[in-house]
Parts: C-alpha cells; sequence; structure tokens
C-alpha cells in the first residue's frame, strides 16, 4: 500500500496531478479542492496522499492534500453504489468540511445537487454516514477550496496575452472553443455551428446582469475578428424542452457528461432561478426574451 507520494509536480490539471518521484512519473487522479491547492506548485516538491483503486482492468491513484479528504473519500466508498468516480464527483462538488457537515446535518437536497446523485443515493449516504463522518479529522491543513475558486490564480495564454482564470468553466470552455476553431481552420470551414438554444439565450442574459452588470447574451451570429470563421447558432429560437422532445423522439443517445460543475455552476443557479420566477409568472421567458427587443433607452440612467 503507498501512503503517500513526494515528488517533482510536473503536470496539473482539475482532474489529475503528475509527481515525479525517483524517474518515475505518477498521474494521480484529484478532485477540484486538491487541484485549487496545488495551483502554483507547478515544477516544486509536491506531497499527496494516496490511495490505489486496483481492478481487472485498471490500476488507478487517488491523491489528497491531507489525511483527512483521504479517509472522507475512502468513507464514501462504503456506501452501496459510490465508486471512485462519484466519491471524486462529491468532492469536488463541496470542500470535505461541507461534506462532512450536509451529511451531518442531513442535508439530502445539497448532496443530491451532485451529477450522478439522486434523492434515493443522497439520503442512502446520510443514513450510512452520519454518525461516522464527524469522527474524521480533517486538520488545518485541508484543502478547502470549492468549485468556485478551483481555477483561481491558473493562468492561460489568450491572444498572446497572459490571463487569470476566474473560474474552471472557464478554463474549459476557453480550450474547447479553442480545439473547434484549429479543427475547422484545419478542414478549410468558414463556418462552425453551435447548439445554443433560446433557453440558454435567455439564462444568459440573467447570467450578464447578475454576476457581469451588463445587458448582453449570445450572438445568433458572430464573425470572428481574427480568423475567417463566423459562429451561429441555428437552434437559438427553439425552446430546450422542445429539442428534449425531438431528441427523445428520435432516439437519439443522451451524451455522458462528467463535469461535477453541471449542477452547481452559475448557469445551475440561473436554472434555478428561473423555476422560481415560473412561479410568479408563468411567461417569465416569454417577458425576458421580449425585454431583449424593447430596451427603452431613454428610461434608463446614464454616465454623467
Amino acid at each position: 500500500m503507498i501512503e503517500y507520494i513526494k515528488g517533482n509536480l510536473t503536470d496539473l490539471t482539475p482532474t489529475y496531478a503528475v509527481i515525479e518521484a525517483a524517474g518515475v512519473g505518477y498521474a494521480i487522479n484529484i478532485a477540484l479542492p486538491t487541484y485549487s491547492a496545488l495551483v502554483g506548485k507547478e515544477n516544486s516538491e509536491t506531497k499527496l496522499f494516496v490511495t490505489e483503486i486496483i481492478r481487472e482492468d485498471t490500476h488507478d491513484l487517488f491523491g489528497f492534500f491531507t489525511r483527512g479528504e483521504r479517509e472522507l473519500f475512502l468513507m464514501l466508498m462504503t456506501v452501496s453504489g459510490i465508486g471512485a468516480n462519484t466519491a471524486r464527483m462529491i468532492m469536488s462538488a463541496y470542500s470535505a468540511s461541507e461534506i462532512r457537515q450536509i451529511i451531518a446535518t442531513g442535508n439530502a437536497r445539497a448532496l443530491s445537487q451532485v451529477k450522478g446523485l439522486g434523492p434515493k443515493t443522497a439520503q442512502r449516504i446520510i443514513v450510512d454516514l452520519k454518525d461516522k463522518v464527524l469522527k474524521i479529522d480533517l486538520g488545518s491543513e485541508a484543502s478547502q477550496g470549492s468549485l468556485e475558486d478551483a481555477a483561481s490564480g491558473y493562468s492561460l495564454e489568450v491572444n498572446g496575452k497572459e490571463t487569470k482564470a476566474k473560474h474552471p468553466c472557464f478554463l474549459c470552455s476557453w480550450y474547447r472553443r479553442k480545439a473547434l476553431f484549429d479543427v475547422a481552420q484545419e478542414l478549410g470551414c468558414n463556418k462552425i455551428a453551435l447548439g445554443h438554444h433560446k433557453d440558454d439565450l435567455i439564462e444568459t442574459l440573467l447570467m450578464n446582469l447578475i454576476f457581469q452588470g451588463s445587458v448582453s447574451t449570445i450572438p445568433p451570429l458572430l464573425q470572428m475578428e481574427k480568423m475567417p470563421l463566423q459562429m451561429i447558432r441555428p437552434l437559438c429560437l427553439i425552446e430546450e424542452k422542445d429539442i428534449a422532445t425531438y431528441a427523445e423522439m428520435s432516439r437519439y443517445e443522451k451524451q455522458l457528461k462528467l463535469c461535477p460543475l453541471e449542477k452547481v455552476s452559475s448557469r445551475a443557479q440561473v436554472k434555478g432561478l428561473l423555476s422560481q420566477l415560473e412561479e410568479l409568472n408563468p411567461n417569465v421567458r416569454d417577458s425576458i426574451w421580449g425585454a431583449m427587443e424593447n430596451i427603452k433607452v431613454d428610461y434608463l440612467p446614464k454616465k454623467v
């Protein structure tokens, strides 16, 4: 059994770290709080407590900043239906101290927000671990970073300039989009069609209002400035539920998403907010959509 690995941190992503020790590079699966604790420590000596998951077809290492986090991870895996990947998603959705508090207080609703966990599984975790979880000593050095700051301090180059990533979603979006651009140019394409729907545009408008202080959303047509490419969104007038119905009727296979942020991101929060607003006004989505075409500039404050 390996207790910990100590060596030079040669590679770091939100899902794994590579530590070189005695000439061997160990690829270690990590959760987002551990990633947050390691940001800025690349090419320096790092120590992770590890546990091994060995099966017939795989031999995986999972790393943690403290022994307490590792103990919590192993405890989660004692619950029926919780494997290593699901346990890591839980530990990516919340810090170790938050998970301990959620389980100890019986907050099944918070647990069920984690991708892959339904209400029944969340309740099972609470029943099995409620009396055990408070015995875990997380220590004072626990990596308490949450999803919101997991990418804080992480930098990447955008248009030749280094910029700080504010959120792991920014990193993911940037690299996915960059990959699309590279392939499109290699194939000689002049347009990229994206699948954003009407609800995406409404949610983005609210997100920009709430978090950015701006009135803007995703443009249906966008000409890229530095490359001969147009971004088009042909589904932008179609509601999400209609697309889901058509996909089901056509028996399209649903894409498996492994992102632990899917249910706890700002967009997920805005989706929840829209559902609450619909209780006040069932037509609130139509109202918000219409507001984008009905901006009365004369009735808005002006800069002095």
